[in-house]
């Protein structure tokens, strides 16, 4: 049974990765959702695409160099319509504790590794231990570095290895990073690359599929996880 994520939660009707995009995936009846995420200046793990504020806030510089307090005091909603700026970067830690009794499911996306943001990979777990149940998260990054670095602290947590080329034989790499699932772009995803995953035993999630033929076509053909940014009813 293919599930649908939203990815940066129903972002097509919300402000990206804000609270409101998540809660809107929920309430339209998704699986799960998708969420990126950084980490401030002073160590906290907060919900973000871009390494900056720019783009989806009314604030900038890298989130690096930004105290948590301080992204707060911006809007994370007013640049896609003014009814959302009240709308705020959020924790990890807030959406899993809103989430942490509604039994859905959370992909992490961890946008930069260790070699960007020391520890990031440690921190993440921990908030998954105190706020989250284990079996209900995925965590995905196209830094497969840090995806093999959170095997190594948890080898029972689930992660999946982004990745946007067609590669060759994809399989006989993730074997080496020890990741449970494949997420290809789904332009890659042809009959063959699909039945001889299944065949090496790897399920894949694809991004980001906004046609509906093509989400027809990936729910006939058994994927286990579409993300996408829109709804279909």
């Amino acid at each position: 049974m293919t599930m649908i994520f939203g990815h940066r939660g129903l972002s097509s009707m919300y402000p990206e990765n804000t609270m409101a995009a998540f809660k809107g995936a929920y309430d339209d009846g998704m699986d799960g959702i998708e969420l990126d995420v950084h980490m401030t200046k002073d160590g906290e793990i907060v919900v973000i695409h871009d390494f900056f504020m720019d783009r989806t806030t009314d604030g900038i510089g890298y989130i690096k160099d930004l105290k948590f307090k301080d992204i707060k005091k911006h809007s994370a909603g007013k640049w896609f319509n003014e009814k959302f700026s009240l709308e705020k970067v959020s924790s990890l830690q807030e959406i899993f504790e809103y989430f942490k009794d509604k039994n859905f499911k959370i992909n992490v996306e961890i946008k930069a590794g260790y070699r960007f943001y020391e520890n990031i990979e440690e921190k993440i777990i921990n908030n998954i231990y105190k706020y989250y149940k284990k079996e209900n998260i995925i965590i995905s990054s196209f830094d497969h570095y840090s995806l093999l670095k959170c095997k190594e602290i948890d080898s029972t947590l689930e992660t999946g290895a982004l990745y946007e080329a067609a590669l060759f034989n994809p399989w006989t790499y993730m074997k080496s990073i020890k990741v449970d699932y494949i997420h290809p772009q789904y332009l890659t995803l042809t009959d063959e690359v699909i039945e001889d995953s299944k065949k090496e035993g790897y399920k894949i999630n694809t991004y980001t599929v906004d046609d509906v033929d093509a989400i027809k076509r990936l729910i006939s053909k058994d994927i286990n996880i579409i993300f996408t940014n829109k709804t279909y009813g």
